[in-house]
């Protein structure tokens, strides 16, 4: 290991995508819904461009917090997600790669 603290170039995440604007975030997070699927999964579904796009998800962390309309209502700090929209982004994340569109 040499004297150099800059990172290894091939532990970088490599992606083609760019990353979504908080903008486009937000309006992606209103449309967001989940379903129960069966024990541990949901789908998660988001609206783009009219189209709708799902996938199926075990985050239940995620799911639980974007789902529930009084999570940002108590301290969070000790939690995974901090707040719901960070959930939310999570979910929209996650159906968005899902699809291939990010």
């Amino acid at each position: 290991m040499s004297g150099n603290n800059a990172p290894d170039e091939s532990l970088k995440i490599k992606t083609k995508h760019k990353p979504i604007k908080t903008k486009a975030m937000k309006n992606l997070t209103e449309t967001l819904t989940g379903n129960k699927n069966g024990y541990g999964h949901f789908i998660v579904t988001v609206e783009l461009n009219g189209k709708v796009y799902s996938t199926t998800t075990t985050n239940t962390l995620a799911v639980d917090a974007a789902l529930d309309d009084c999570y940002d209502d108590e301290d969070r700090s000790g939690c995974f997600y901090k707040s719901r929209h960070e959930a939310q982004e999570a979910l929209v994340s996650e159906v968005l790669t899902a699809n291939e569109i990010v």
